[in-house]
């Protein structure tokens, strides 16, 4: 009896001890299979030196596609750019003198080999002009005493597009005697557009890259004018740019100024923030089609009745 009670003590302390020295291997099989509570490692950066002169390369930012049947001028500064993209070359086949009687901003034009050089570019894509200014939109509001006009013009654009006026003389057939234009646009580079859409920023009321080629209009008005009217319109036109030294793309802008125009020559005005450039000449051509001009908006009498502000 005694000897089975030692036999049983003797196998009780074998498995105990056996049961002992499998612990640690079962703790560390847990460890294992317990993933790690600490953050990894961070990846090793590798930094790699271009060698001096070589060039840097630049990743295009992306942006929307732009349709190949309206081109748009090139990015420049003081033009309303936000991103840049590629604008086809102009043919030198399709390329034809300007003549000397057209004036573009007080200027005379200028030729070089027979192509016509934008005064307002800086960009090589648009050097020169591929399609001169024409009068063909004027030609149904030509009318006799009436040798003078006001044209507002809409354009494509890197952004949502450009509004101006071109005013001046008419001409023969499709040509201006002389014109000159006038529009709000922001000054400097994309980065002041960018920043003009929530803040006023300084503003040139000039010409911009695009207005003096017809490859980049999108839409026209022409209004023709008598002597005393255009005499009356071009000081109004002078006091807009003294009066206007900031763009901002939700208050006053390219729209608004030239809206400021056409209600000054007594035409029916749509909302200048409502619409893109484009649809605002369209819906300024549509509102006016079959409405008289009311004069009285230009003759500063008080009590005048002033026309209609969409």
């Amino acid at each position: 009896m005694q000897s089975y009670r030692l036999g049983f003590l003797a196998g009780f302390c074998a498995l105990a001890l056996a049961a002992l020295g499998a612990a640690p291997a079962m703790a560390q099989s847990a460890q294992a299979a317990t993933p790690p509570d600490f953050a990894p490692l961070p990846r090793p950066t590798v930094t790699i030196t271009a060698p001096p002169g070589a060039p840097v390369a630049s990743v295009p930012a992306p942006s929307a596609p732009v349709p190949s049947t309206v081109p748009v001028p090139a990015a420049k500064p003081g033009s309303q750019a936000a991103v840049p993209v590629p604008t086809p070359k102009p043919d030198p086949a399709s390329v034809s003198a300007l003549p000397m009687t057209h004036v573009v901003a007080g200027a005379p034009a200028t030729t070089a080999g027979g192509k016509i050089l934008n005064p307002y570019s800086e960009q090589p894509e648009t050097k020169y002009i591929k399609i001169p200014v024409t009068s063909t939109a004027c030609s149904a509001a030509r009318a006799a005493g009436k040798p003078y006009f006001v044209e507002f013009r809409a354009r494509s654009a890197l952004s949502f597009g450009h509004t101006f006026v071109l005013f001046g003389k008419l001409g023969d057939g499709n040509h201006f005697a002389s014109y000159k234009i006038a529009g709000l646009h922001p000054k400097g580079d994309s980065n002041n557009y960018t920043m003009g859409l929530w803040i006023p920023v300084p503003a040139e009321t000039g010409p911009s890259d695009g207005d003096a080629d017809e490859q980049f209009m999108t839409a026209r008005y022409c209004v023709t004018l008598t002597e005393s009217e255009y005499n009356r319109l071009v000081p109004y036109i002078k006091q807009l740019q003294a009066e206007h030294k900031t763009w901002h793309g939700t208050t006053y802008n390219c729209n608004s100024f030239g809206m400021d125009v056409a209600k000054f020559v007594g035409l029916d005005t749509p909302n200048p923030n409502a619409s893109l450039p484009k649809d605002l000449i369209e819906k300024l051509a549509e509102l006016n089609k079959n409405r008289p001009r009311n004069m009285t908006a230009q003759s500063g009498e008080p009590g005048g009745a002033q026309p209609i502000r969409r």
